[in-house]
């Protein structure tokens, strides 16, 4: 429609100009003025000037005695007004200027166009050439490195040291409780150790004294399990205490009970907050502690690809979060059973996280690597577009110029697409990938 117009309007402009060069002639202008004479002569002209002079002071005179008279001026003169907008809106602007030029397979633009705001290009990458299609996949902790943290006592929280996501060492506080139950733990180990360390010094003296046959060897039985005794309930009051501070060793000097880091890793779950009383049979943990740096990748794979996939397999893992980027994860574990309800294999595999890009509860696709795949370049579904019978991208070959290049998709899935590289498109070759359906539009209106 916009093309049709642009051309109308060419039209329109070139006889406008052409008219009034015809008009500027001298033969024509001779004409038009003996034409103007004959008219202003003319009878019916005549007649009409004497009846607006004698009719005009009349309709002055009804226009302000008549309100049926005046609506109806002011109705036809703002339809005549209207009338003029819409001839001037439809033909008093000059055509647009294209701001680009096509010359065969390439599309050039103007410099700040308005179509390159929308278009997006990125660099092409080899990648392997899909076995299969994609499987649905989440990311999980890895139970392996990943501590719950619970109390064994009752008590009240008196102070969290320890945040939700925050970074902790082994051996670092994470909460502090004070618990009675503790506290009557730490006397008793405080009142063995003393009996103990009391009854090892008569057991000591008792044994030089024997020595000397200062006493009789009953005594110094006596001493002896005397001291056992005390030696061993002062072990079992320390075994108490130890089993109530799980990691790290008892302060002797305080009477509160502060919870330690067992592992180095992300404070994932903090089910506290200072002044709540908590139970030792509550079953939800303080605390979750996970190293991030090593993630599991589950995998609920079809009975149908499941035998092709078996531990040590390496699996391509993408997500929508992170368009551009493949994880490779090695399977560890294919479930030997199916689930009845799923109709699905349960499938792990372990994932390197350093860079920390994943978190727990993600979910992408996986696929299966090949390691013997042919090298495809893998690009967006955005990228493509059709000509005719033909499957085409763009290629930015400079600044403001593209290139349409037909292509053989080798593999397609729901988000990605794998085409054969030959000499028209290579790796590193920058396609578009927003924008690839604005330049085939623009092609397809300059081939009307």
């Amino acid at each position: 429609m916009t093309q049709s117009r642009n051309k109308l309007q060419r039209a329109w402009h070139l006889l406008l100009s052409g008219t009034l060069d015809w008009l500027n002639s001298e033969a024509i202008r001779g004409r038009l003025e003996r034409g103007l004479a004959r008219v202003k002569n003319d009878p019916a002209i005549t007649r009409t000037k004497a009846f607006l002079a004698n009719n005009f002071p009349l309709w002055i005179k009804k226009y302000k005695e008549s309100r049926q008279f005046k609506d109806q001026v002011w109705y036809t003169g703002g339809f005549a007004i209207f009338l003029v907008i819409v001839l001037w809106l439809s033909f008093g602007s000059a055509p647009e200027v294209p701001n680009f030029r096509i010359n065969q397979n390439e599309i050039s633009f103007k410099k700040g166009a308005p179509q390159l705001s929308f278009i997006r290009s990125e660099p092409l990458a080899l990648s392997p050439l899909p076995t299969g299609a994609p499987v649905p996949a989440r990311v999980a902790v890895d139970d392996t490195r990943t501590a719950p943290i619970s109390a064994s006592l009752n008590g009240r929280i008196i102070k969290q040291h320890a945040q939700l996501g925050d970074q902790v060492e082994a051996g670092d506080a994470l909460v502090t409780i004070d618990s009675p139950d503790y506290g009557t733990a730490l006397t008793d180990w405080q009142k063995a150790e003393a009996d103990a360390k009391r009854k090892r010094a008569a057991f000591s003296r008792s044994k030089e004294l024997l020595a000397g046959e200062a006493i009789a060897k009953r005594d110094y039985e006596v001493a002896e399990s005397d001291f056992r005794i005390a030696d061993a309930e002062a072990r079992r009051a320390y075994l108490r205490i130890t089993n109530l501070v799980p990691y790290g060793k008892p302060d002797p000097e305080s009477e509160r009970l502060t919870l330690r880091a067992p592992i180095p890793g992300v404070v994932a779950s903090a089910n506290i907050n200072p002044g709540r009383e908590i139970r030792s049979d509550q079953s939800d943990p303080l605390f979750v502690i996970t190293d991030l740096g090593h993630l599991w990748v589950i995998v609920d794979a079809p009975e149908q690809s499941a035998g092709s996939i078996h531990i040590g397999d390496v699996l391509l893992v993408a997500f929508d979060s992170l368009p551009g980027q493949v994880f490779k994860a090695n399977v560890t574990r294919v479930s030997p059973v199916l689930d009845s309800q799923m109709r699905r294999v349960q499938i792990r595999a372990e994932l390197d996280n350093a860079d920390l890009k994943l978190r727990p509860e993600m979910y992408g696709r996986a696929q299966l690597a090949d390691p013997n795949a042919t090298m495809a370049l893998r690009v967006p579904l955005s990228a493509l577009s059709t000509d005719g019978i033909y499957t085409t991208v763009f290629i930015e070959a400079e600044p403001g110029l593209f290139r349409r290049q037909r292509v053989t998709v080798a593999f397609q899935d729901g988000q990605w697409a794998w085409i054969q590289p030959d000499d028209g498109i290579k790796a590193d070759d920058k396609v578009v990938t927003t924008g690839a359906l604005l330049l085939a539009s623009e092609f397809t209106q300059s081939a009307r």
